[in-house]
């Protein structure tokens, strides 16, 4: 009784780090998108200034 209790806790505790670890990359997905699109919006606008 007493391991099928811990093994219980033990497999809650894991999937709670799956979804924490799927969570800190979407937000790392977010982040690099975000950066993505700063930097072709700059590129955009230098292109836009040289010409």
């Amino acid at each position: 009784m007493l391991q099928q209790l811990q093994l219980l806790s033990f497999q809650s505790k894991t999937s709670q780090n799956v979804f924490l670890n799927f969570y800190q990359i979407l937000i790392i997905l977010q982040f690099i998108e975000s950066q993505m699109l700063i930097a072709i919006r700059t590129f955009q606008y230098m292109q836009l200034n040289i010409n």
